[in-house]
């Protein structure tokens, strides 16, 4: 049943149930009872456990509780008196009617003036009467009733005295606690009362789960308990733009495709990755609030391709992104965010390819792409092998050669041969044709007279026997030089150059000397071949270019080096001379008219392996075992002291720092082009035959130039910068070293398919190969490189 709470106060009555607790106190309109003098809210009256409470507001105002002061809340019982600035409360309780009386200090109340007016007449001497049979009754009943009370409250207050005392601490607050068990559990104040043993624990919130947890009551203990109630999971819905299709994963796992609809899920921060093929990948963190709450989350992914839009001549060209057909043209293809390397294709055009990068949701707009036709093919061979070709007056090789062209558009192939007569073609060919041109030169011949005593003498032209005859008329190939060597036992061997002339007749008159004694005619190497000592006292340098050198390739990065180990290196390149010493047989060739093949000209047109093998045959010469072996077919060092090729560490530091307190970076002194004439390169009068010329500069030489023909550079050495590029001793490697860690007299990787090549030669005319820091490679033979040679001291 409900209680009634009737306040009185200013000769009013207000009545209030259960429901309408807590009652305000106060100055404002709103407040349930209204106190003059007061001007704030001063507390409230309320109801815990059935059990009524004053709970003060600690404002300004003074509160006392049956004349203590108070600043917490305190139970409110029958006959308490609450005081509240210059007003008294007066509570009187009667089963389920509370009554309070609302007075100013020093007024009696209803209950209090009535008992006064009793005392006051029984003063008067009235008779005591005694009470009826029935009224006895009512009074042994009210004495029981009050004996049973006084039993409860005595075994209440042993409780409450000898019991334990334990709090609880829940987060957050929740709305109903209870403590059941045996015996019951008494809640005063929040603190419980209890008697030791086993006590279930429930507790609830809207929106958590209902806490259930048994506690454990020890004797004599004061024991405080914690505990956090658990939201309670909530339901998200997850809604995508694109709507459909889109791969859901939270926390790591695949939960669906969305949209997703009610998903259970737990309270708190998580990770959610949305994935839709063409879009861009989404990842996004949610806080989900629980508590059985609906949320709903939208997201929008962002398309993971762009639009290019490029015009094409011819059309119908397909588009590729690697090996995946995008599309083709006219029109627009849709392309993957990010960058890429298109290509454009079409049956008989080259393909070309452009870097674009491609934003998603945007268009991107190419400028047009032209295909060119796909080249033709002409593989070129020659009676005699090794002509010369230019194509449109550009040197394209010597013969045989393979040479594309533009198809479509007149070409022009011109072969020149020493000795030949030139021939002139000119060929049209369709896009991706192939065609094999075979062309026999036609000789130009000199007449040369020749004349010898004694007249039995044996002649040999060229290496060859010339017959039975070693006088008389000889027709030769003409511009083209001939060796012919006279010999008779008993005589000295006499040797006699001719070149032959088309346009007029020679005649060689040779008289041979006698021996005093036979000698052997064996070749003997120069002493240690004109070497030089690269440094007296161990060094260190570094190799290689900057990035911010001009010219710079990617394969010449910066290392560190020491050479230690004592090493000669050869002053000059070898000649055609010294190497026709070892291969009386070579020939170096020709360019465009010009000769490769004078003594005095360095010697080109070998291979590496020709070179080292060179390089053994010196140290035979001169009694050294040779640096070179022989393994598995191929050459491999043995690290002796015999002849061989500069290691590229040797050659870099001749080149740059020999003699020198700085690294060079050209063979010259300032920067690119040269100023002055200081080597052999490709000048003016290559102009139109080479790619790159140095248009203001004239050496003297379109080719070859006599070794040391230029003056020496500080280090004592000639043509290291020029002439020709030379062979090194180390197999090519793009990467070769670091800035980190100094190597010590490096001979290059142990194995590799191609040879370091170094210095710059009569063809090269850029800022790129005119470096001393220039590096190429190669393992054939070519007319513009040679070498020189080099050997450890000991």
């Amino acid at each position: 049943m409900s209680r009634l709470f009737e306040v009185f106060h200013g000769g009013e009555v207000s009545r209030y149930h259960e429901n309408d607790l807590p009652l305000w106190i106060g100055s404002g309109s709103d407040d349930h009872l209204q106190l003059d003098g007061v001007t704030e809210e001063v507390g409230c009256l309320g109801l815990a456990d059935g059990h009524l409470f004053f709970q003060p507001s600690l404002t300004g105002t003074v509160c006392l509780h049956n004349g203590a002061h108070i600043t917490q809340s305190v139970w409110v019982k029958g006959s308490d008196q609450i005081r509240i600035g210059e007003h008294l409360l007066e509570f009187h309780v009667q089963r389920d009617l509370v009554e309070i009386d609302v007075l100013p200090l020093g007024l009696q109340s209803r209950h209090t003036a009535g008992k006064s007016q009793e005392r006051k007449e029984n003063q008067g001497g009235l008779p005591r009467m005694s009470p009826p049979l029935k009224r006895r009754r009512g009074s042994r009943l009210l004495v029981g009733t009050g004996l049973f009370l006084a039993v409860v409250l005595t075994a209440i207050t042993l409780f409450l005295v000898r019991g334990n005392v334990f709090t609880l601490d829940i987060e957050p607050v929740p709305e109903t606690v209870k403590v059941s068990g045996v015996p019951p559990v008494v809640h005063l104040q929040g603190r419980y009362f209890a008697w030791p043993g086993q006590y279930a624990l429930t507790a609830s919130l809207e929106g958590y789960a209902d806490l259930h947890q048994e506690i454990t009551i020890a004797a004599g203990s004061q024991a405080s308990f914690q505990f956090t109630l658990e939201k309670l999971p909530g339901s998200i819905n997850v809604e995508t733009v694109p709507f459909e299709g889109v791969q859901i994963t939270i926390d790591g796992k695949y939960v669906g495709t969305g949209p997703l609809q009610a998903f259970s899920i737990g309270a708190g921060k998580h990770t959610i990755n949305l994935h839709k093929q063409r879009y861009q990948e989404l990842v996004e963190s949610i806080d989900v609030e629980g508590m059985g709450r609906m949320q709903t989350f939208r997201f929008q992914l962002q398309p993971g391709w762009g639009t290019v839009e490029v015009i094409t001549i011819p059309e119908s060209v397909e588009v590729k992104n690697g090996t995946t057909l995008l599309g083709s043209t006219p029109g627009a293809v849709d392309v993957p965010a990010g960058e890429h390397t298109l290509t454009f294709v079409q049956s008989g055009y080259l393909p070309l390819q452009r870097q674009v990068t491609v934003s998603g949701g945007e268009i991107t707009i190419l400028e047009p792409v032209i295909l060119q036709h796909e080249p033709a093919v002409i593989d070129l061979s020659s009676s005699p092998s090794g002509s010369s070709v230019t194509v449109d007056g550009v040197y394209r090789g010597q013969t045989p050669l393979q040479v594309e062209v533009a198809a479509g558009t007149e070409h022009t192939f011109v072969l020149i041969f020493p000795g030949y007569k030139q021939a002139k073609y000119q060929l049209v060919l369709e896009a991706g044709e192939e065609k094999q041109l075979h062309v026999p030169l036609e000789a130009e011949t000199g007449v040369v007279f020749v004349e010898v005593v004694p007249a039995d003498a044996r002649l040999s032209i060229n290496g060859g026997v010339a017959g039975a005859k070693s006088v008389g008329r000889f027709v030769l190939p003409a511009e083209k030089q001939h060796r012919f060597v006279f010999t008779r036992k008993g005589y000295q061997d006499k040797q006699v150059k001719v070149i032959p002339r088309s346009s007029y007749s020679q005649q060689i008159r040779v008289t041979m000397e006698p021996l005093a004694s036979l000698q052997s005619g064996k070749p003997v190497a120069r002493k240690k071949a004109g070497l030089k000592p690269l440094f007296q006292a161990p060094v260190e340098f570094q190799m290689g270019a900057s990035r911010r050198e001009p010219g710079r390739r990617a394969n010449e990065q910066l290392r560190k080096v020491r050479l230690v180990r004592p090493v000669y290196v050869g002053a000059r390149e070898v000649t055609n001379g010294e190497y026709r010493r070892f291969r009386p047989q070579h020939r170096s060739g020709a360019f465009a008219r010009y000769s490769l093949d004078k003594d005095n000209q360095p010697v080109v047109n070998v291979s590496w392996e020709e070179a080292a093998l060179y390089c053994n045959w010196l140290s035979r010469q001169e009694g050294i075992k040779p640096f070179y072996v022989q393994k598995n077919g191929r050459l491999v060092a043995d690290n002796g002291t015999g002849y061989r090729l500069p290691s590229e560490a040797e050659w870099a530091y001749g080149a740059r720092l020999s003699g020198r307190r700085q690294l060079d970076r050209y063979p010259w002194n300032g920067s690119f082009p040269p100023q002055v004439v200081v080597g052999n390169f490709a000048d003016k009068s290559m102009l139109g035959v080479l790619n790159f010329t140095l248009a203001d500069y004239d050496d003297g030489h379109p080719v070859t130039a006599p070794v040391g023909s230029f003056k020496a550079d500080p280090g004592g050495f000639f043509d290291f910068g020029g002439n020709v590029a030379e062979w090194c001793h180390d197999f090519y490697s793009a990467v070769s070293g670091s800035l980190q860690t100094v190597e010590q007299d490096p001979m290059g990787p142990v194995r590799g398919t191609h040879r370091v090549v170094r210095g710059s030669s009569w063809r090269d005319g850029s800022v790129v190969e005119l470096r001393f820091s220039y590096r190429s490679y190669g393992k054939g033979k070519k007319d513009d490189i040679g070498f020189r040679v080099a050997r450890y001291l000991q």
